[in-house]
């Protein structure tokens, strides 16, 4: 489907040129992109067996890790829990020498400052209306102030200075 001028019956790009510039970034310098108030969220791949949960946090408290979220979901034969921790790299690593596999994540934690119904929503509206894709969500809460925190991941590299530039709270820790 061509555009085309009402004045002088031209292709629109031949009138309006348009100059973008494209800046790939790598796959594996994605990962490497840290802002300043993302968390290290430690994402787990585990069997769906009975126990299996039991046995994560085991091996955590063992190795004396707090626990700040968790996140379980499954399907019919695997799971995939999703922490935030004291400390993700040494949580990562004991769950790794027991045999788990493991990554860990940048995501964004937003302080809704509310339980009100339509807190969350005002925020998925902002970052609908700024076009950032959400690849998943969760809830929990600060434990000091008992607000609701919206943790999510997106690749969008923008996101955090978008989020901040609306004036919302990001959190850097929990």
């Amino acid at each position: 489907m061509r555009l085309y001028s009402h004045a002088a019956g031209l292709p629109l790009y031949l009138i309006f040129p348009i100059y973008v510039k494209i800046t790939v970034i790598p796959a594996e310098r994605k990962t490497l992109m840290k802002e300043d108030t993302m968390l290290h969220q430690v994402s787990i791949f585990t069997a769906n067996t009975k126990g299996a949960l039991s046995k994560m946090t085991a091996i955590l408290a063992k190795n004396d890790i707090n626990i700040y979220t968790m996140l379980a979901t499954d399907s019919a034969e695997f799971g995939i829990v999703r922490l935030i921790v004291d400390k993700s790299e040494e949580a990562k690593e004991a769950l790794e020498k027991e045999g788990y596999q493991c990554r860990v994540d940048l995501v964004l934690a937003v302080d809704m400052k509310s339980d009100k119904p339509g807190t969350l929503d005002h925020i998925l509206s902002d970052l609908q209306n700024a076009n950032v894709m959400i690849r998943y969500l969760y809830i929990s809460f600060d434990r000091q102030s008992g607000s609701p925190i919206a943790v999510f991941s997106t690749t969008e590299s923008e996101t955090e200075a978008f989020l901040k530039g609306k004036g919302y709270h990001l959190l850097d820790r929990f």
